[in-house]
This record gives structure tokens, sequence and C-alpha cells, in this order.
């Protein structure tokens, strides 16, 4: 599912020609204890990870993508939302809730 996910980013952003064979690298990373990876990095995807973390680990894994990925590279970031102050569905909202109450997410 995730390797499909990165094949259609990269069909809507890449032209045709671009890419005749694309390799797809998964990393298990933890911001703040690993090292970056001695990778040129071309592009992220991430998906649930930011509404989990604490504001600080939130922002030190936004730094060190902005430091380390090419400057012509794709971030893409997917989380649960809430659209005009409303959660998307009952599954977000008592998933933020919980975090909320374990001490994770943001409080307004």
């Amino acid at each position: 599912m995730l390797r499909d996910a990165i094949s259609h980013l990269q069909r809507l952003i890449l032209p045709p020609s671009f890419c005749l064979i694309c390799t797809f690298l998964s990393i298990e990373f933890l911001f703040g204890q690993n090292d970056w990876p001695s990778l040129p990095i071309n592009a992220i995807f991430t998906a649930s990870t930011t509404h989990i973390m604490q504001r600080e680990e939130a922002k030190l894994m936004m730094q060190q993508i902005g430091v380390n990925l090419n400057s012509n590279g794709v971030f893409c970031q997917y989380e649960p939302m809430n659209v005009n102050g409303n959660y998307t569905s009952d599954g977000n909202r008592n998933f933020d809730q919980h975090l909320l109450k374990n001490g994770y997410g943001v409080t307004k």
C-alpha cells in the first residue's frame, strides 16, 4: 500500500521519462536517536507520525528534513485532520482524545 502511494505521488510529480527504474527504500528512523542516513534523499513520505509525537520531536523532524532533503526534493506528509474544526471521523476524534489524555498531540 505504501509503495503504491509513493508510486502514485511520483507519477504526479515526475515526468514519465524521468524514472525508468525506481528504487524505494524503507528506513526505520527515530529522530533524535539515529543519525541521518548517508544517502541522497529525493523524497520523504511519512504517515500518521507528527500527531503522536511530542512538539519538540515534530519540530526536530521538520528541521532535519529541511536540512537533509535535496533542495528539489519532495516531502509528503499524511495525517488525520480536522476540517473547519470538526473531526473527519469518529475514529480520528477518539484517537486524538486518547493522545491528548496521555500527553501527546497538541492542545488548542
